[in-house]
């Protein structure tokens, strides 16, 4: 697998900055990046194939990936079992963190992308101003409806006042018309937080 390759074009999609905060950028792709195609695009052996065909796509991420955080987990009623969506960070070796969404419908997709590993206030930006202004401002948007259950395992990354924030402002912006109230009960009816344990820094050498 051509690592190089994966981390130089991952890199190269990120170019261009739209927010700050803190001297810090955020920057977005002018078209959505499929995280599963860039990764299947640099196979570069049937052996490789072979074990992609073994272990799946979790063993490609696996080769690229230094660290990743579950940010939030979104649920919708399917006919059988419930469809899943996945809000995280990830880092792949470069000097930026990457913002990367899963859909109930589709791959892992690369949103954004920001500068300073451990700018984390950069992460509420870039979910406020997903919900906020969706498609406007990004390649794609969230999610298409609200889930039916919403599970923050980083509360303290995703503060539960700028979710309920940013899904009235989802909805205000699909509906065309604000309920506010109504967003508020259906919020704290599938709203939970389920936190991770957060990583204690590595000791100093």
């Amino acid at each position: 697998m051509n690592t190089n390759l994966f981390r130089a074009r991952l890199d190269a999609a990120f170019l261009v900055p739209f927010l700050t905060r803190g001297g810090n950028y955020l920057y977005r792709a002018d078209e959505p990046v499929n995280l599963d195609d860039l990764l299947l695009d640099v196979v570069d052996s049937d052996e490789e194939w072979r074990r992609v065909g073994r272990l799946g796509m979790s063993y490609l991420y696996n080769q690229v990936s230094t660290a990743d955080v579950t940010l939030a987990l979104f649920e919708w009623d399917g006919p059988v079992v419930p469809a899943r969506g996945t809000l995280y960070l990830a880092n792949f070796g470069l000097p930026k963190a990457f913002i990367v969404t899963r859909s109930r419908l589709g791959p892992h997709r690369v949103v954004a992308a920001y500068r300073h590993l451990g700018a984390f206030d950069m992460v509420p930006l870039c979910v406020e101003s997903m919900l906020a202004h969706g498609a406007e401002w990004y390649p794609e948007e969230l999610f298409d409806e609200l889930p039916a259950r919403t599970y923050n395992r980083r509360p303290d990354l995703l503060p539960r006042q700028l979710l309920l924030d940013g899904y009235r402002a989802f909805v205000e912006r699909v509906l065309g018309e604000p309920e506010p109230a109504l967003v508020e009960a259906y919020f704290e009816s599938t709203y939970a937080e389920e936190q991770l344990p957060v990583p204690a820094p590595a000791p100093a050498s």
